[in-house]
């Protein structure tokens, strides 16, 4: 695996974390009210 493959994977991983986050403070803020 090269050095460019290990950046786009990186890249992909951070992107579903952060969709991921997105998701469950939209939820929480949906409980909040």
């Amino acid at each position: 695996m090269n050095l460019s493959q290990v950046y786009r994977e990186q890249q992909r991983i951070s992107k579903i974390t952060s969709e991921k986050r997105l998701h469950t403070d939209a939820e929480e803020d949906l409980n909040d009210r």
